[in-house]
Formats: C-alpha cells, sequence, structure tokens
C-alpha cells in the first residue's frame, strides 16, 4: 500500500497536455526539443508524469525497460543553433552537451 508521500509514475494523459506546455517553457524556456538536427514540438510526446502526494511534481521520458541505443557526443552544442535558448549547463550546474537516444523494444 502507497503512503501519500510516495511517487507515483503514470502515463500522461490528455488533462496533463497544459501543464506540460509550461513545464517545458519553464524548465526549457519553449517547447520545441531539438533533436536530430532538427525542432520538434514536445507537448504531444508521450510519456509519464510523476506525482508526489497528488500533485504533478515532474516529466518522465524515461522509464525501466529503454535501452540507451545510441549517445551523440556533443550533439546539444549543434542543437543550439537551432534552439539558442538551450541552457548550458542544468539546476546542478553540470554541462549540457551530449544527446542519449532510448528505446523500448515492443514484442511481436
Amino acid at each position: 500500500m502507497s503512503r501519500a508521500a510516495d511517487p507515483v509514475i503514470r502515463p500522461l494523459a490528455p488533462p496533463d497536455r497544459r501543464w506540460v506546455r509550461e513545464r517545458l517553457v519553464r524548465d526549457w524556456t519553449s517547447t520545441s526539443v531539438a533533436r536530430r538536427g532538427e525542432l520538434i514540438d514536445a507537448t504531444g510526446l508521450s510519456g509519464y508524469v510523476a506525482l508526489l502526494g497528488g500533485r504533478r511534481t515532474g516529466l518522465v521520458y524515461q522509464h525501466v525497460g529503454m535501452d540507451l541505443c545510441a549517445f551523440d557526443r556533443y550533439a546539444v552544442r549543434a542543437a543550439r543553433e537551432l534552439k539558442p535558448t538551450l541552457p548550458l549547463r542544468d539546476r546542478a550546474g553540470l554541462p549540457i552537451d551530449h544527446e542519449l537516444e532510448l528505446e523500448i523494444l515492443l514484442g511481436s
């Protein structure tokens, strides 16, 4: 049995989309994501929302079962040409330079 303070991860649902848009703009300056040399709108991507005490606290785009399938060294540096507002460092002060690509293989 989970306690009220235990985190809950659930799939994003249509009522979450406005919050997703606001969160992306707050954390990443826009809803656009630079990926492999192009900009895409991240508001329509599938993902998960993290809840704590019933309150949305974060977005989760990687989950158990996903594998790292590509690592592109310094790709974020190139992505800044498309999206100059990408931060140089995360909130902990770590450089944001590389792009990770994750996949989940679905059974046939």
